[in-house]
């Protein structure tokens, strides 16, 4: 079982089935640039250094600099620089020190920033939104046992206990079950995010 990367999941098809995601959730990602920063569109980041928590997270590097690409016209080789931050904070605190004109992230990542530092920064761009994260079961595993494990994470929610968990978690509505064709839109723009994904595989 894994509760994992979107892309990785439309990549795997022949080993993992998925069965469960976050109810109502989408993943988008966000560019945050400091509050006072000249930067409104896109393409204003040409010659900018653009931090990213990883080279392989979906909402917060592929989709941005996918936008970057398709959208405000970016050569991601050429016209922009690409740091990996190592985490969505630090790629924030990047933007807010001066070291990088934007940095790729997520709505929820960026809520959880102190007061004091998010008054700082803003979201100046959103992606387009794609189905969540998946939770996914190897093919191989029983489907009585996927079954289960699909029911009690439907299940998890309506327990009164589990709520500071959930809350924690940030996924306070819990989890609902789904069905592989879910992520048809992630596969529909698979090869286009597959070559964004493998280009930012190179970034320091």
């Amino acid at each position: 079982f894994y509760y994992h990367n979107t892309l990785a999941y439309v990549q795997q098809d022949d080993k993992y089935v998925a069965f469960a995601r976050e109810v109502g959730a989408r993943t988008k990602g966000v560019l945050v640039v400091a509050k006072a920063s000249s930067i409104s569109k896109l393409s204003d980041l040409k010659d900018q250094t653009i931090a990213i928590p990883s080279a392989g997270s979906f909402g917060a590097a592929v989709l941005p600099l996918f936008a970057l690409q398709t959208e405000g016209g970016l050569d991601l080789q050429k016209d922009v620089k690409v740091v990996v931050s190592g985490s969505h904070e630090a790629g924030y605190q990047a933007v807010l020190q001066g070291k990088a004109a934007a940095s790729g992230g997520l709505t929820r990542t960026f809520e959880l920033m102190p007061d004091s530092d998010r008054a700082r920064l803003r979201i100046f761009y959103t992606t387009k939104d794609y189905s969540p994260l998946p939770f996914a079961a190897r093919k191989d595993v029983p489907a009585a046992v996927v079954a289960k494990v699909q029911k009690a994470l439907a299940a998890f929610s309506k327990d009164p206990a589990n709520a500071p968990m959930l809350e924690a978690l940030n996924m306070k509505k819990g989890f609902e079950a789904a069905k592989p064709s879910d992520w048809d839109d992630v596969r529909h723009a698979r090869d286009e995010l597959v070559r964004v994904s493998k280009t930012l595989a190179g970034a320091k």
